[in-house]
């Protein structure tokens, strides 16, 4: 495959892979404004001084075992399946898996900071959950690197490019 080709791959790919960061990146604050809203007219039968604090501890930890299981793959932590030899359209089929499985596992600190918050109206833990889930993505970005690394982990020349 040409330079250009290449190229002009990497250029579409990551308009995409942004585009879908974005999208989810995006959902954390409507996660916040609901969580806002309904602390505002919403009355919770439920409340986290009426649990022991170990519940809260867990409930933030399991958040931040989320958050950094996404951290871990969208940085290269948790290894692509072996990608050599292989076309671009291969290599970055797996990246794409790869990456929006991260976006997904950070996002879930967020929902999941929104279901805590609902059940038991814990605002403190919903704004822990979307700030870790926002650092997360922020680690996360798609970045040309990444798909350049991803392409010389194939084999591919990508010098110049």
């Amino acid at each position: 495959m040409e330079r250009d080709e290449i190229e002009k791959k990497i250029k579409e790919r990551l308009l995409t892979l942004r585009v879908l960061w974005a999208g989810i990146s995006f959902a954390i604050p409507i996660y916040l404004f609901v969580g806002y809203y309904f602390l505002n007219y919403v009355e919770f039968t439920f409340s986290m001084a009426d649990q022991p604090p170990i519940i809260a501890h867990a409930l933030i930890l399991v958040g931040l075992a989320t958050v950094t299981g996404g951290v871990a793959v969208s940085l290269g932590y948790i290894p692509i399946p072996k990608m050599e030899g292989e076309t671009p359209d291969e290599v970055f089929g797996k990246l794409y898996t790869s990456l929006i499985l991260s976006y997904a596992l950070c996002e879930s600190a967020g929902v999941f900071g929104l279901v805590v918050f609902m059940l038991f109206g814990a605002i403190d833990v919903l704004l822990i959950m979307c700030a870790l889930a926002l650092a997360g993505l922020l680690f996360g970005w798609p970045s040309r690197g990444k798909l350049i690394n991803a392409l010389n982990k194939a084999g591919l020349n990508t010098a110049g490019i």
